[in-house]
């Protein structure tokens, strides 16, 4: 993978996973405490970790021909 598909791939990770963690802050806190809050340090932090970790995961292998 070249630079602008590691970088692409980071930045895709990480918003999807920073939407998805804001998203189920957002309905635990409504759901369990009846207010509607959300948690930005910790959905910027999943979102920075799961986009660092899946970004440098191996696809799977090649296969040529």
């Amino acid at each position: 993978m070249r630079g602008r598909g590691i970088v692409f791939s980071f930045l895709l990770t990480a918003t999807l996973s920073f939407a998805v963690t804001l998203l189920v802050t957002l309905l635990w806190n409504l759901i369990a405490h009846g207010q509607a809050s959300f948690d930005w340090s910790q959905s910027f932090r999943m979102g920075i970790i799961f986009g660092v970790v899946l970004t440098w995961l191996p696809r799977g292998k090649r296969q040529d021909g």
